[in-house]
């Protein structure tokens, strides 16, 4: 009996190592297929993050711009206003000096050129206000121009499938068949 037990634990130990190799194979698999998923994912958040990075970027430099253009263009508006203001600003100063010594010996009299002057004031006011309010108004279409929209980033996400996990492997020789399945 002994050369029966002998190639019995032989053959015990044969399937044994087999199934190990199997088992560890499959181990294998699963490792590089979680790995592969793994990677796949990073890939996906980091196209996700980069392409809003990328509209945000687009989207704040094109906003810094339309602001200094709109900015520049109320400026120059206030300048020419102002410009064409320089003789009414003068007036101004005049009838209000006018008014002030001319009420020192008359504060009825010197009432007038001060009034003309505050309306003049607030007029050349108006004007201003309205120079400031009439701004340029800036077409921000097109802006988005060659940035994917989520549509296509999230096709281009649902692109990745994972990787399938392969099954389990039997853990003896015997086929479905045989076991009674």
């Amino acid at each position: 009996m002994g050369t029966y037990d002998a190639r019995l634990t032989a053959t015990v130990r044969a399937a044994e190592l087999q199934q190990q190799a199997h088992y560890e194979n499959w181990a294998e698999q699963v490792r590089m297929a979680a790995a592969q998923n793994n990677q796949q994912y990073q890939a996906m958040a980091q196209a996700v993050v980069q392409h809003y990075s990328a509209t945000y970027d687009r989207a704040r430099m094109y906003a810094e711009a339309t602001t200094q253009l709109q900015q520049a263009y109320v400026q120059h508006r206030v300048s020419i206003a102002r410009s064409a203001q320089s003789s009414d600003t003068g007036l101004t100063n005049f009838a209000r000096s006018l008014g002030r010594i001319i009420s020192l010996f008359d504060p009825e009299l010197g009432q007038g050129p001060l009034d003309y002057a505050d309306s003049l004031t607030e007029e050349l006011q108006g004007e201003l206000d309205d120079a400031v309010r009439s701004g340029v108004l800036v077409e921000v279409q097109g802006w988005d121009t060659n940035i994917p929209s989520p549509e296509m980033v999230r096709r281009e996400l649902d692109r990745y499938r994972p990787v399938q996990i392969p099954p389990i492997p039997p853990l003896s020789d015997e086929t479905p068949h045989q076991r009674g399945q």
